[in-house]
């Protein structure tokens, strides 16, 4: 079995609009192929990445029942914690002013933050052995500068 650790990215952008639609559509493909998920980041971007890609299907007249299934994968604050779950939330522990509070489409320093965050706890499980590769969704380097993580 591999293990992927993957980021959302700038919350505030495409990325967690992008990895729950990926998610939702290759979920059982993932599966059976024996690949674990490690998503990397926060639950309130999970949410608002999964009412934005709802939202979004619903508007093409998609219907996906595999997307409600992604909100309730086990979200874990350790990367042991993981164990065998072909699909985990690896929590970084970064919290925004208030729950559900994500302005898409904007620059804030927190957002760069979160996703820097998110990008070094998976480069560290990588270089640790922890996962096998890692992916990233976009992050707004605008965002990152404004944070002085860069």
């Amino acid at each position: 079995m591999s293990r992927i650790a993957l980021t959302f990215g700038d919350p505030a952008g495409i990325g967690p609009e992008v990895v729950c639609k990926w998610l939702s559509a290759a979920a059982q493909e993932l599966a059976a192929a024996g690949q674990q998920i490690v998503l990397v980041g926060t639950p309130d971007t999970l949410r608002s990445g999964l009412q934005v890609a709802a939202k979004a299907l619903n508007q093409q007249g998609a219907q996906n029942s595999e997307l409600s299934k992604l909100s309730d994968m086990p979200v874990v604050s350790k990367l042991s914690a993981v164990g065998n779950q072909p699909l985990s939330l690896l929590d970084t522990g970064v919290r925004f002013a208030e729950s559900g509070s994500i302005r898409f489409g904007e620059v804030d320093a927190l957002y760069g933050a979160a996703a820097i965050e998110s990008i070094e706890v998976a480069a560290r499980a990588c270089l640790a052995g922890d996962v096998d590769a890692m992916v990233t969704a976009p992050i707004n380097k605008e965002s990152v500068n404004a944070s002085g993580c860069a």
